[in-house]
């Protein structure tokens, strides 16, 4: 399954506690609709 995760919290937190994967698809708030749809067109490429 694909999954995007969208958070108010910035990545470095997530880094930092160590919540974040290598391959974890993350976008941080706020992100504008450009953002959002070029990271759906980038997971969905991958195979």
């Amino acid at each position: 399954m694909k999954v995007i995760f969208i958070s108010g919290y910035t990545g470095d937190i997530l880094h930092s506690a160590d919540l974040a994967e290598e391959n974890l698809n993350f976008l941080a708030k706020p992100l504008s609709p450009n953002r959002l749809l070029t990271k759906v067109r980038e997971v969905l490429d991958r195979d």
